[in-house]
């Protein structure tokens, strides 16, 4: 499961965990991250909340280290490598979070799926009708909070500021900025931001109620 601690890979894990016998297949959390930053490329989430994440699904997660500007050939060696060095004998599927994207899609089709089927249970489903509903349900049955981890849209940015009440202060003194049902209902939500931040214009983080509670 290709996981990068936001909202999508949240989505497309629990959809996954319908699906499969949990005595006969075991879900793997697999995270790209820069080894320099501690972080997830582009999304922003540190490694610490990777792995509390982890601990609080219960789920193994397989690091793979990149760095910051490593191209596509080297992003496809590094997860290929951590991939077939670990757990090749045994792995059944890729599972992504992609939402729409063609291209995004035939790319990694291209990439890993002559060496292992890929999956891609969220491609071209609705958001008001069946994605964002799913998604909201499960913060409430969990009680789970979603955050944006990083604006790509300046302006967007600025619009999330001058509308939201900030979230809660981390421990480098920095503000986050929930990611709601509420948010995304305003009549003013910018008509070239995507709902879910599919085309990059943001990535998000997921908390889990207990994800700081174990080790």
């Amino acid at each position: 499961m290709f996981w990068s601690g936001g909202k999508d890979s949240f989505l497309a894990l629990t959809h996954t965990m319908q699906r499969i016998n949990p005595t006969t297949t075991q879900i793997v959390l697999l995270t790209t991250i820069d080894p320099e930053t501690n972080k997830v490329p582009i999304q922003n989430v540190s490694v610490p909340d990777i792995c509390a994440q982890a601990s609080a699904l219960n789920l193994p997660l397989l690091l793979a280290p990149r760095g910051p500007n490593a191209g596509n050939e080297t992003y496809i060696q590094t997860v290929t490598a951590a991939l077939f060095t670990h757990h090749s004998p045994k792995i059944k599927f890729l599972v992504f979070g992609d939402l729409f994207l063609q291209d995004i899609r035939s790319w990694r089709e291209a990439s890993f799926g002559s060496l292992v089927p890929c999956r891609f249970p969220l491609f071209g489903l609705d958001y008001k009708s069946v994605l964002l509903p799913r998604l909201w349900s499960l913060c409430e049955e969990f009680e789970i909070k979603i955050q944006f981890a990083v604006f790509e849209k300046e302006e967007f940015r600025f619009w999330v500021e001058s509308v939201v009440e900030k979230g809660d202060e981390d421990d480098g003194g920095a503000r986050s900025w929930p990611y709601t049902k509420e948010l995304l209902e305003r009549s003013d939500f910018p008509e070239n931001v995507d709902l879910m931040g599919e085309r990059g214009e943001f990535h998000t983080l997921v908390q889990f109620l207990d994800m700081w509670d174990k080790e």
